[in-house]
This record gives structure tokens, C-alpha cells and sequence, in this order.
């Protein structure tokens, strides 16, 4: 990431002032923050390796903390974010805490640096040493020489510092810290030759220069990731003249392009490296399934060999018992002696190997009689026979083992090409399908409000809002079809469940609908309205609803929305409301509630199933559940 789009990741992430920090984790040189952001449950922080954005998913992360993660835990857990800047206009980003600071330079390798507030480093996660500076514990934490900041920079400035010979694009991309990218774009903005020599620029290209420098700056988010064929090239918060031809997959916000961008490669990683481990369990279960195959045929040979001997012995029985009796009396080391069918002895265990016929060698005891010595060759056998059997059980299981092995590889096969399929747009906004089939939309903050209303709403959508401050955006998307008013109702009630009036605890909401048309930026004059907010003009059309979420299990996932989009698609489902339950908790109590209320074969399914999902779709975090229901009614909860 350049300085441009951490200046632009920044706008949306003034959210996390107010976030508790819960967890702090170490991936190599990136430091992972797990977050409660009030209002939003659950997110993480990513910072290192050149970036930083917000997730909604949760990274994998190793077992077993790093020493400066556990360190970061000590001192952060439990507090609170007061502010988040980029340090001038460089690759440098602090959180600020009560009595702390965390600083994350994301510019070579990087670093991350947890400091006091007088600027002595408390902990750092490399020790680093330049001409100018040095990073380790103890020392006082100063910045890296840096250029020109052009958030601040004005014109009388600008104009002596492009007294010099560089071409315009490397001054703007190294004394500007803009980079290539947008260094070019710059000059393809203000259509000037990006490698005219800066002194040869008349006074008048200067000022359009440092004004588009300024004006794309400033310009309002609208992100995508750029895709040359099957190969993703770039994410940016803008669009640029440079991929104009190039295709663009639109995003509701930078941090989630950032995340698509970032994230989906870890994913692919995580996925292949488990594809690896078990490509390697499926080798160590081949190899057990030879050995058992092997010992198999080897006891049954022996067996088969054993049982042989026996029958040869048996036919000539009179002159084994003979040679036996001979052996006997002129004792075992003169057994060759008695016979040519001796081949050898073992005079501690008063055996003698005898050649039986037919290629059947088999050993008798001296000291035993010959029909003793048949009895225990075909006891040998049977017990042969019989660890055979248990071979045999253990060799079905063997195969068993590597058939689910290799069933596994396959669904994981299967679920890597599901996560590679293209994300829908309104996949990264708050989203249900009404119980007639319409799609609504509805903001997540600001930025997805200012993207929701902007690019996504059509004249013939209705749009919905509150009076209450911090009230998502909610369209619905008419397709051409004339809007029922039950899926009205219903998205009435999606609007009040995630407005601010869910952390106010209040139980109904007077929700207004209006057109499209009706929303503007346009504002009275001296008035200015904010990123994500918008006038409405005209007549509001007002529902009082309730505030209400319903919950249920579909194929395979966990379904949340208004209580009727839920309740035309199941008869079983859990009702929560607002309250003080921790998103977490509720989010477990309604897994709960659902087992109960499920069929074995759902039960099953639940018993695998993460809660992460409800625990996204708690409203501000916090809720209570009013009550479950069976296919023949409610059970009302004490």
C-alpha cells in the first residue's frame, strides 16, 4: 500500500475510535487486533507486511502467542482506541490508547513499535539501526526523514519546491510519496507529459498540478480490484485512468477490497497448505493400508503351510513317530544320523526342522509325542487364521479412513472453487431476501451508505431511513416488479432493527420510505452534509414496526432477517430483540436454542456449525432473545 491509499483506508477506519481492543496476535511481521467496535461486533485489525485495513473475517493464527503479541495483550486488552493518524503522509500509522501508543511503520520490511506517551519505546517487534536513528527498547522513538506532506502544502510553497530538473512524475512520486501509480495518474488528470523536466512547467501547470494533487486526494471513495484475465493486478480506493481498460470488481467500502484483495491470497495459502497435510495423511494411511495387506498374505501362506505339514506328517505318521522316538534315544545332536530328512536342530529348544515333502519343511518337538506335535502345527494355523480376521477388520477400517480422506480433499477442492466463484455486490452490505423474493440492501456505516445510495439505487427502488441519528440506508431492489407491502413491512422493520434506536434498548420505530429521487447531496446553502448522509426531500411515507431479528438453520447456514422473511421459509427459528447479552453469548444461546427445536439430521449439521455468523448480525453488538418456535407454535421463554 502507498501513502495515498493508507490516507484513504484512514477516512474509513476514523470508526475504530471508541473499539476495545479483546486480543492481540503476531503473523511474522504482522500484528493482528482483535476489535469490538460498538455497533459492529466484531472485526480485525490488520497491520504489517506493507498494510493495513479492517477484516470481518478472523485470519488463522498459530496456536501458541508470540512473546510481543502476549506483551501486547498485557498492556492493551480491555482498552479502548482514542484515535487512529497517518503520521504526515508517510507509510506511518499510530493508535493512540489511554497512557500508549502503537506505531506501525509500513514501509520495507516493516516494524511495529508499542511506545509511551513521552515517546520512549516500550516494545518493538524488530531492532532497527540507520544513520539517522535507531530503533530499540528503551530509546526515544523518532520519525524517518519524510517529504513534502501535499494534504497541507500550499501553493506558495509548492511552487520554489518545483524549482528543480526531475521529471514531474519522479518529483511527485518520491518528494510527494504518492508513487508511480497515482504519480501518473496526476499527470494523466492534469494532462500534462509526466516526464516534463518540473522548472520547464509555467506558473498556471504548477497550480493545476497541486489542485489535482488536492482533488484526488479528496475524492470520494469508490473502490474496486483490477483484474487483467484470471489475474488480479491492483486494489485501489479510486478510480484510475490507468486500468480504464482493464476489468474492475466493485467494492461498498476500501477496507473490504483490501481484505478480498489480501485475505483471499492467505485463504488460497491456508487452503493449500491443508490440501498438502492432507495429501500427507492420505500417504501414511497408504502406507499402513501396504504393511496390513502385506502381514495378511504372510499369515495366510503360513497357515497354508502349516496346515500342509500337517496332513503330510499324518499320512506317514507311523515313521515320524518312529524317527522321533530314534531322535529321542540317541539324543538330538545325532538327529541327522537317524535320518536323511533331518536338516537341522535346535538343541535348546529340542527342536528338529524336517523336510515333510513337496517343498514342506516343518519343526517338531522331541519331547513332545507326533500327535502332540500335530495338534500345536494346527493350532499355529488357526491362530494365524485368526489375527487374519483381526487384520482383516483393521485393514476395512484402514480403507474406510482413506476413503474419508479422500472424500475431504475433494469438498476441499470443491469449497476452494466456491470461494474463488465472484462475490455478489451487495454481498459486503447488509442483505435478505424479502419472503416475496426481493433483494434489500442496507448500509453498514457511512462509506456503505454513501456507496449504497450512489451506485446502487434505481428509480423505480424504494428507499428507506429513521429520524435517528446513526440509521443505515435500506433499498429495495424492484427488478421492475411492483413492491409488495409485505416485503414494505418487512424491510421496515430490517431498518429500525439496525438503527441506533436497537442500543437505545427502545422495543418499536416510526421507519419512512421515500424514492430514490427524494435523496440528494444537495444541502441549503451554508449547510454541508457529511460522508454517508444525504437530505430527503418531499413526502415520507411512515411504518411503526418493531424492533426484531429472526434466526434459523438453511442449508447448511445460519439465515437472519425480519421475522416474516424468516418465518415464510421455516417453522422453526429463534426471535431476539434488544438488550444487554454480549453478541458472542447471544449469538451461543441461540445455537442452543435452535438444537432444540432440531430435527437429528439438523442437529448434526448445528453441531459443526461456527456462530460467527449470527454474531455478525446482532445489531451494535448486544441483544436478548424473546423467544423459539416449533412447527406447531411458540414456546414462550420465563
Amino acid at each position: 500500500m502507498t501513502s495515498v491509499d493508507i490516507a484513504f483506508v484512514l477516512r474509513e477506519l476514523e470508526s475504530l475510535v471508541g473499539a476495545r481492543v479483546e486480543k492481540v496476535f503476531q503473523e511474522g511481521h504482522q500484528i493482528h487486533f482483535a476489535l469490538h467496535l460498538p455497533g459492529r461486533g466484531g472485526r480485525t485489525l490488520l497491520a504489517g507486511d506493507g498494510m493495513l485495513f479492517l477484516s470481518e473475517a478472523t485470519p488463522p493464527h498459530a496456536k501458541v502467542p508470540t512473546s510481543f503479541a502476549m506483551y501486547l495483550r498485557k498492556y492493551l486488552k480491555g482498552k479502548r482506541i482514542n484515535k487512529v493518524v497517518q503520521q504526515g503522509f508517510d507509510r506511518i500509522v499510530a493508535l493512540e490508547f489511554d497512557g500508549a501508543k502503537m506505531i506501525f511503520e509500513l514501509f520495507r520490511d516493516g516494524n511495529a513499535l508499542f511506545v509511551s506517551p513521552e515517546g520512549q519505546i516500550l516494545s518493538l517487534l524488530v531492532r532497527e539501526r540507520w544513520k539517522d536513528r535507531t530503533l530499540k527498547k528503551g530509546e526515544t522513538y523518532t520519525l524517518p526523514p519524510s517529504g513534502m506532506n501535499p494534504v497541507d502544502i500550499t501553493l506558495e510553497d509548492f511552487l520554489p519546491a518545483m524549482k528543480n530538473d526531475k521529471q514531474v512524475v519522479a518529483f511527485l512520486a518520491r518528494e510527494m510519496s504518492f508513487g508511480g501509480t497515482y504519480a501518473e495518474e496526476v499527470c494523466a488528470r492534469a494532462g500534462i507529459e509526466k516526464s516534463t523536466p518540473c522548472n520547464t512547467l509555467p506558473s498556471k501547470d504548477v497550480k493545476l498540478l497541486l489542485n489535482t494533487v488536492k482533488g484526488l486526494l479528496n475524492e470520494s471513495i469508490t473502490p474496486s480490484i483490477i483484474g487483467e484475465g484470471e489475474k488480479r493486478i491492483d486494489v485501489v480506493p479510486i478510480s484510475l485512468k490507468k486500468y480504464t481498460d482493464f476489468s474492475e470488481t466493485k467494492f461498498s467500502s476500501f477496507n473490504s477490497a483490501l481484505e478480498e484483495y489480501f485475505l483471499s491470497g492467505m485463504n488460497v495459502k491456508e487452503e493449500e497448505n491443508a490440501k498438502k497435510e492432507k495429501m500427507t495423511r492420505e500417504k501414511k494411511i497408504l502406507v499402513r493400508k501396504k504393511a496390513q495387506e502385506d502381514a495378511i498374505m504372510r499369515r495366510d501362506k503360513e497357515a497354508g503351510s502349516l496346515v500342509r505339514a500337517a496332513e503330510l506328517i499324518s499320512a506317514s505318521y507311523s515313521e515320524y513317530e518312529s524317527l522321533i522316538l530314534a531322535v529321542r534315544e540317541k539324543g538330538i545332536g545325532k538327529a541327522k544320523q537317524v535320518s536323511v530328512k533331518v536338516k537341522s536342530v535346535d538343541n535348546k529348544k529340542k527342536l528338529i526342522s524336517i523336510d515333510a515333502g513337496n517343498g514342506t519343511t516343518v519343526e517338531l518337538s522331541i519331547e513332545k509325542s507326533l500327535a502332540e506335535n500335530i495338534n500345536a502345527i494346527y493350532s499355529r494355523s488357526k491362530m494365524l487364521k485368526q489375527k487374519m480376521l483381526r487384520a482383516n477388520d483393521a485393514l476395512l477400517k484402514t480403507e474406510k479412513l482413506l476413503l474419508e480422506k479422500r472424500e475431504e480433499i475433494v469438498m476441499q477442492k470443491t469449497c476452494v472453487r466456491e470461494k474463488q466463484q465472484k462475490k455478489e455486490w451487495y454481498q459486503k452490505f447488509r442483505w435478505f431476501r424479502s419472503s416475496n423474493g426481493f433483494l434489500v440492501v442496507g448500509g453498514r456505516d457511512a462509506t456503505s451508505n454513501e456507496v449504497l445510495i450512489k451506485k446502487h439505487t434505481e428509480k423505480n427502488d424504494l428507499v428507506f431511513h429513521t429520524d435517528v441519528a446513526g440509521s443505515p440506508f435500506v433499498v429495495i431492489k424492484a427488478s421492475e416488479n411492483e413492491i409488495d407491502k409485505k416485503t414494505i413491512d418487512e424491510t421496515a422493520q430490517f431498518t429500525a432493527s439496525y438503527s441506533r434506536a436497537w442500543k437505545q434498548g427502545v422495543g418499536s420505530l416510526d421507519v419512512f420510505y421515500i424514492s430514490p429521487e427524494q435523496v440528494t447531496k444537495k444541502t441549503p446553502s451554508g449547510e454541508y452534509m457529511g460522508h454517508g448522509s444525504f437530505m430527503v426531500y418531499g413526502k415520507k411515507n411512515w411504518i411503526k414496526t418493531e424492533l426484531r431479528i429472526a434466526v434459523c438453520l438453511s442449508e447448511g447456514a445460519f439465515l437472519c432477517g425480519p421475522v416474516e422473511s424468516i418465518t415464510s421459509k421455516t417453522g422453526k427459528y429463534v426471535l431476539f430483540g434488544p438488550g444487554t447479552t454480549r453478541a458472542a453469548d447471544i449469538a451461543k444461546k441461540i445455537k442452543a436454542e435452535l438444537f432444540q427445536i432440531s430435527s437429528k439430521e439438523e442437529q448434526d449439521v448445528l453441531r459443526k456449525m461456527s456462530t460467527e455468523g449470527i454474531q455478525k448480525s446482532v445489531p451494535f453488538g448486544s441483544g436478548e432473545i424473546l423467544k423459539n418456535t416449533y412447527k406447531k407454535g411458540y414456546v414462550k421463554r420465563k
